[in-house]
């Protein structure tokens, strides 16, 4: 079918998640600022975009709970220096006068100067914007997730002496914390990177991605690990394959948080991760009892990626990029069905161009 367009305007709409019940659309738009994107949500039947938050500061990543009626956010607030500067007119005409740098990490391409403040996890009710902080203090806690029964927030987090933005660092653990906030938990897993947690359908196990090598040894494969939500064992479902998890095959630049993770199997006894092999990438279900077992699908020698399960996991949506038609969007029933193209973008612009075959 054709492309049905769900947003106007001059704007950056971006982030899309689908409700728990099919019905609506959650993104994140700049529409109201051009400096600050906001959550905002469209019926999927269409009509005009509401906005649910109005926040001074930077929304990482945010996800439905289990029954659609809140979001968890995790959140980076201006800090009150650049909030008082903003509000006056003179002190915003004078400009920033001096910076005080007081972490290793203080700017990021695309970002410039980081805020004093922390990424903080908050609960926001979808209805009325109302918004609970329910983490706080001098760390970082990103990446939030649910539990199936919308009782706890999974997160990951560098609570280390020297505690620095962004998941590029080898002190990142997994934590919970109660949905309504409270005592944080740690999950005792293994040392080094961590990213990308999922819980299990039935609340039982953690997935994540990661690499469990010594400090600094980021090269290295990005493995798929499973641990209990009690902490302890740590399995790495893809020890036993020369995988990459997290592949950046067309660039090195990455996805941004959100984007590449692993999907559970609705039974809860197997894990679909995107791998990266011999400069393809492709799909792969591993068993977490027997991980030698892994199901390999679109394994072309193409890139394949961005995987999106329909809820009952019979069809699959994922874009293909080739040396001579860059990503195109695809469906297929699942397991055993024929890719289709969605989408046909820039058709009449590559047909004007002569490229050799190989």
């Amino acid at each position: 079918g054709s492309p049905r367009q769900f947003t106007y305007g001059n704007q950056n709409d971006s982030s899309p998640r689908w409700s728990p019940d099919g019905q609506h659309i959650a993104f994140l738009s700049n529409r109201a600022n051009e400096q600050l994107a906001q959550i905002f949500i469209i019926p999927l039947r269409g009509g005009e975009a509401r906005p649910v938050t109005d926040v001074k500061g930077m929304i990482e990543s945010f996800a439905w709970s289990p029954d659609g009626q809140k979001f968890v956010i995790s959140l980076l607030e201006m800090d009150d220096e650049v909030k008082e500067r903003e509000a006056d007119e003179q002190k915003k005409k004078l400009g920033v006068v001096a910076r005080h740098i007081t972490n290793l990490t203080y700017k990021f391409n695309g970002q410039g100067y980081l805020p004093q403040n922390k990424f903080h996890l908050w609960v926001v009710t979808a209805e009325t914007g109302e918004m609970t902080q329910i983490t706080s203090g001098k760390f970082h806690e990103q990446e939030p997730s649910w539990s199936p029964d919308g009782t706890k927030i999974l997160f990951v987090s560098d609570r280390s002496d020297n505690p620095r933005q962004g998941l590029i660092t080898d002190e990142v653990e997994l934590y919970t914390v109660p949905a309504e906030g409270g005592d944080i938990t740690e999950i005792e897993a293994h040392e080094g990177r961590k990213f990308a947690p999922r819980w299990s359908p039935d609340g039982t196990k953690i997935a994540y991605l990661g690499n469990a090598e010594k400090p600094g040894k980021w090269w290295q494969n990005n493995e798929l690990f499973v641990v209990s939500v009690q902490g302890g064992e740590v399995r790495s479902l893809t020890a036993v394959h020369d995988w990459d998890c997290a592949p950046n095959t067309l660039g090195d630049f990455g996805s941004p948080p959100g984007m590449i993770t692993p999907t559970w199997s609705a039974d809860s006894r197997a894990v679909f991760t995107t791998v990266e092999r011999h400069g393809g990438e492709f799909l792969a279900k591993i068993p977490v009892e027997n991980p030698a077992d892994a199901e390999i699908f679109l394994n072309d020698g193409l890139v394949n990626g961005l995987f999106s399960f329909s809820a009952a996991q019979d069809k699959l949506a994922f874009y293909r990029a080739t040396p001579t038609n860059p990503c195109q969007i695809l469906v297929q029933d699942f397991p055993a069905g024929a890719p289709k193209p969605l989408t046909a973008v820039n058709q009449d612009l590559l047909a004007a161009k002569q490229f050799g075959e190989i």
